[in-house]
């Protein structure tokens, strides 16, 4: 060092305040130019040249350790410059670095630095982590200002010592806001939510004053704990000290708000708000998105003036947590379009858009798009990435991001993918990657066991669940919560283990939460345990009143015991309560198109010949004792939304497949069709009555003489699904719907008699989800044709069409319609003649879904006095056959008290939309006539009363109206 050069190196210090570490070459050229011109024509000094090389390649541990020169040399730095290198060893977190700096304040004589340096000496300590070594700084303080006193306070405060806090904060000699205000966030922040409270009221009641961040903690406490009248206070606070124009309050205000599910004074607020930033409109969108109010959402967020990547994700996400994976994705495609950045979040919310609505191609784009940008994801989008890989059944995909991409050193990636096993039914695997992890050394969490139960139980592995739920303790030290609780009842309870299971609740060291209850309801169900069911159902109905199925479940056991009148207060109860159960919903992705359905969803274009399909399944699936154990299994394997997912895919997914199935198909109808054609060839269609024909099919009951025609005595030709005849377009949709093509005036004018219509709840005739014109259209026609007519009787069955309600005040609506035609329900009307019961035309059947089924003497007759045996089924023959067993088991007409129907299909159903116009209008001509025939030489001609087909025609009519003329004359 150049000794007669008096050289002042302390300015250089403050000068790194302004460059960034490492130092550029520009910046560095800087510094010596300003040396060179400070000191001009003098030789640098190597103490300080050495200092700018270090700086310049910016390695902090050399440029402390060339202050041993300076040392060497006995020269010391200045407070402030000492004051600036304590700082960037706190915020690069260089501990050693930081006590060499100590150590050189020491070895220079400085034993007592100051207040200044000293603070900087105890935030440097804190920043790298040892508290320590700060408390001894401040112990050893000669001289401790309110700044020495809340620098420890914040110090232990960021090291989550808050025991130690609090007694330094009790301790100190005077306090301000900054000091109250560390502690009321500090609580907040780690859910010590009254202690917070409580301190912020000490606060209000002290006279030291308060900033606009004396509010904050107190709103970070309304916001963990959504309580709609602190926040509401705290507003008034916050008006009343004028910090409303805080942007930054103001936002929290706001999301206070949003947090208590109170949109609307959120809304009011964010409205009367002077100034507006980006955050505080995105806390508004994510704040509705949250309650599900997506339409605000979107109208808001399209308002926007400005929009950031937070704001664009807190749409995506909202939508993806919202079921509306469609909107996530098109949103994210507009994000991506307009520049913006995705950040981790957004790939996350994307992820789960797509394991929503199991759109695994969209899923295998965004995993494209993160390769092609060299986008590094953290855990949770990798995670995300497996669960989106699982849930759209793709368990292999989801195994190799795995082992590929993820960090195996993070437990909750080992979570996921122990879950993704469970899903798939995999217990074995999700237990041997489980013991994988456990050899792996790391620690595991509580939700490693909640997997691995869950695998446990729907694998039903009782034994190695139970294994794992006694080592949760024992072995890692986690207690069991009330989570793993209920794995372990369903474990228990799907072994049908109840006694056990109980004790295991008795033995809980806390009292068992709705978790626990709502898993012991679901094991009730499985095993139609009905006592223990009705006791967790009622306790789960008080601990969580939103769940619908206890309330279901409630229901279904009081029904079964009879007591319809506590199922009705029930129902009320859920009414009341705006209790709701969800439909559950099943997608299957086809030719890049995602299909969803529901339970007994008739809404999917094809959904007539999906059900086929499904139908066709279940009969060949079935192999129960009674014939209602068939029946009820068939309804329920028929009505299952998951079960539609595979038929869809038979159709839509392998036409080339169904191609080939339907040409098998086709030869069993046309082979069927041979068997009715040679008993045709072979016996006849001769039958009493068969060589008759009216004259005036419009009037022919009063060609029979109403005198004389019994009710009982009449064979009534009727039709399938009557008001059908504006669906669709004619040989397409109508024939692969078997509708009629006929209006009811004219299937009237024709000789039906008996006419079936569905309605759905506004008051529109359907067939499922194709709905046509209102029932004043029905109702318009019968009147016409009864107007035209003087014996013309009607049977009018009207039924409300499955998944829809009835509409209301239907029976009132059809009484004022119909009042002067209905007979009215009486068991003796099935003996008396046509004449007795005129001017009275019509018989009107109503079936509705809830509301109470006619009684004795109404205007209505119930579903009781109109019976069939429906049989689905595309064989004419095995129809032909079942149609024949069924009647052959009821009672002759003259004895029972019920018209009984037989519902025929004359025209085999097809099950393909490709296929179904040829085997549609291939018809099999005779066929009423031939099961007329059979009848009589079966032995069962006098149990004939109603004949039903799908497309009326005059030969069928003609052959009922034969029979039912050989019964007047008395030859039948």
């Amino acid at each position: 060092i150049d000794e007669e050069s008096n050289w002042d190196i302390s300015w250089f210090f403050p000068a790194m305040r302004s460059f960034s570490s490492p130092a550029t070459f520009d910046q560095t050229t800087t510094l010596r130019t300003n040396l060179k011109k400070r000191y001009p024509g003098t030789k640098l000094p190597c103490v300080v040249q050495n200092l700018i090389n270090e700086f310049s390649r910016g390695n902090i541990s050399q440029l402390i350790s060339s202050l041993d020169l300076l040392v060497y040399k006995g020269i010391r730095l200045p407070s402030k410059t000492l004051a600036l290198l304590l700082q960037q060893c706190g915020n690069s977190r260089s501990l050693r670095e930081g006590k060499c700096v100590h150590l050189h304040l020491k070895v220079t004589g400085l034993k007592r630095p100051g207040t200044l340096l000293e603070n900087h000496l105890i935030n440097m300590y804190f920043k790298c982590g040892s508290d320590v070594d700060a408390r001894k700084v401040f112990d050893k303080m000669a001289v401790r200002n309110l700044y020495s006193w809340n620098n420890m306070l914040s110090g232990y405060v960021k090291m989550k010592k808050l025991k130690v806090a609090r007694r330094m904060f009790d301790q100190m000699p005077e306090k301000d806001f900054v000091s109250w205000n560390t502690m009321v966030i500090a609580y907040a922040q780690n859910e010590l939510f009254h202690e917070a409270l409580d301190l912020y009221r000490e606060l209000r009641r002290s006279s030291i004053g308060y900033n606009e961040f004396s509010f904050a903690g107190v709103l970070t406490v309304c916001v963990k704990l959504k309580e709609l009248e602190l926040t509401r206070q705290i507003h008034g606070q916050i008006l009343v000290a004028g910090f409303l124009t805080n942007v930054v309050l103001s936002s929290s205000v706001v999301d206070a708000y949003t947090k208590c599910g109170e949109m609307g004074d959120a809304r009011r607020y964010f409205d009367e708000m002077p100034i507006r930033d980006v955050l505080v409109w995105t806390t508004l969108v994510s704040g509705y998105a949250k309650w599900g109010h997506m339409k605000c959402a979107s109208e808001l967020f399209h308002l926007m003036p400005e929009k950031n990547p937070v704001s664009w994700t807190a749409l995506i996400a909202g939508y993806a947590r919202n079921g509306m994976g469609y909107e996530a994705l098109t949103l994210f495609t507009k994000m991506i379009m307009f520049g913006f950045t995705p950040d981790q979040f957004t790939f996350s919310s994307c992820l789960c858009a797509c394991a929503g609505i199991a759109a695994l191609k969209q899923g295998k784009q965004i995993h494209g798009y993160l390769i092609r940008t060299n986008f590094r994801p953290n855990t949770i989008v990798v995670s995300s990435l497996i669960d989106m890989y699982t849930k759209c059944g793709s368990l292999v995909t989801a195994h190799m991001v795995f082992n590929l991409m993820g960090n195996k050193q993070e437990v909750i990636l080992w979570n996921t993918m122990i879950s993704a096993l469970a899903q798939h039914g995999h217990g074995k695997e999700a237990i041997q990657m489980f013991e994988d992890l456990i050899r792996s050394g790391l620690k595991l969490d509580r939700i490693t066991f909640v997997v691995v139960l869950n695998a446990c139980s729907h694998s039903g592995l009782v034994q190695e669940g139970l294994r794992i739920f006694n080592s949760m303790t024992a072995d890692h030290g986690i207690i069991p919560d009330q989570e793993h609780y209920a794995c372990l009842i369903d474990i228990l309870g799907r072994a049908g283990r109840f006694e056990e299971l109980m004790n295991q609740i008795d033995k809980m060291p806390c009292e068992p939460g709705y978790q626990v209850w709502n898993s012991l309801l679901g094991v009730c169900r499985l095993h139609r345990n009905l006592e223990l069911g009705r006791k967790a159902a009622e306790l789960l109905i008080e601990l969580n009143p939103e769940l619908p199925d206890a309330y279901v479940f409630l229901s279904s056991i009081y029904a079964i015991h009879g007591r319809w009148e506590l199922v009705e207060k029930v129902r009320q109860l859920m009414n009341k309560r705006h209790v709701r159960k969800e439909r559950a919903v099943s997608w299957i992705e086809i030719d890049n198109k995602v299909h969803a359905f529901t339970v007994s969803d008739r809404l999917h274009p094809m959904a007539k010949s999906i059900y086929s399909v499904l139908r066709e399944l279940a009969s060949h699936s079935l192999n129960l004792n009674t014939k209602r154990k068939r029946r009820r299994k068939k309804e329920q394997l028929e009505h299952h939304y998951c079960l539609l997912l595979p038929c869809s895919s038979l159709i839509l997914n392998n036409m080339g497949t169904q191609v080939s199935k339907q040409v098998e198909r086709r030869k069993a109808i046309k082979t069927e069709k041979k068997v009715l054609v040679d008993l045709h060839q072979n016996t006849g269609e001769v039958y009493p009555g068969s060589d008759y024909q009216p004259s005036d099919r419009k009037n022919w009951m009063g060609e029979l003489n109403p005198e004389k025609l019994h009710i009982n005595q009449i064979v009534w030709p009727g039709t399938h699904d009557s008001a059908t005849n504006k669906i669709g377009i004619p040989l397409i949709s109508r024939p692969f719907a078997q509708c009629q093509s006929l209006s009811i005036y004219k299937q009237l004018l024709l000789g039906t008699r008996v006419l079936d219509i569905r309605v759905q709840e506004d008051r529109r005739v359907c067939h499922g989800i194709l709905a046509t014109y209102s029932i004043d259209v029905v109702i318009q026609d019968v009147k016409k044709f009864l107007s035209e007519t003087q014996s013309e009787i009607i049977i009018l069955e009207i039924r409300t069409e499955f998944g829809h309600e009835d509409p209301p005040e239907f029976e009132k609506y059809l009484e004022e319609q119909l009042g002067e035609y209905l007979i009215h329900q009486d068991e003796h009307v099935f003996g008396k003649t046509v004449a007795e019961l005129l001017p009275k035309r019509i018989i009107c059947v109503w079936k509705p879904r809830k509301s109470p089924r006619p009684k004795a003497g109404s205007p209505f007759w119930h579903a009781g006095h109109l019976k069939d045996n429906w049989i689905d089924t595309d064989l004419p023959s095995t129809k032909f056959d079942s149609n024949m067993k069924h009647l052959s088991e009821q009672p002759p007409v003259t004895s029972r008290k019920f018209f009984y129907r037989v519902e025929n299909t004359v025209t085999p159903k097809a099950d393909n939309p490709v296929l179904c116009v040829k085997p549609v209008t291939g018809r099999i001509h005779g066929y009423a006539r031939l099961f007329i025939a059979q009848c009589f030489a079966k032995g069962c001609g006098d149990k004939l009363q109603i004949f039903s087909t799908d497309f009326i025609e005059e030969d069928f009519v003609d052959s009922c109206v034969g029979m039912t003329h050989a019964r007047v004359e008395g030859k039948a």
